[in-house]
């Protein structure tokens, strides 16, 4: 498969739940929620558009609430977050970690992930 994928005049459709493997051979996504489209997107433009930023209080405890927007998920504790993010740049999150004393530590998602919250 992977020679034929290797070709640029083939396209070639996967459908499989194993997305850790899908997302080794994929340059196009398209996610689907109960036989409806929810996502058709490059997975570079994917990767892109959704990130985990990992929080970490520089003195002190983290601010509640945090102030950063397009949360889509958050776990944390007092000096720790996790966050996941959508449609925010490295420069936005870096000077929104800034503004509340945080190191933000910046990781696109995998495909699974994506998944999840796409069709949360």
């Amino acid at each position: 498969m992977l020679q034929l994928i290797q070709e640029q005049s083939r396209t070639i459709v996967i459908s499989s739940h194993i997305l850790s493997d899908v997302e080794k051979v994929i340059d196009h996504a398209v996610i689907m929620k109960a036989g409806k489209i929810v996502a058709d997107a490059g997975f570079d433009e994917l990767r892109e558009k959704y990130s985990r930023v990992r929080l970490t209080a520089l003195s002190g405890e983290l601010p509640e609430p945090l102030d950063f927007a397009n949360v889509l998920e958050c776990q944390r504790n007092e000096s720790e977050a996790t966050l996941t993010v959508a449609d925010l740049s490295p420069d936005q999150i870096e000077a929104a970690a800034a503004k509340i004393n945080c190191q933000a530590d910046i990781q696109p998602l995998p495909l699974e992930d994506i998944y999840r919250v796409v069709v949360a």
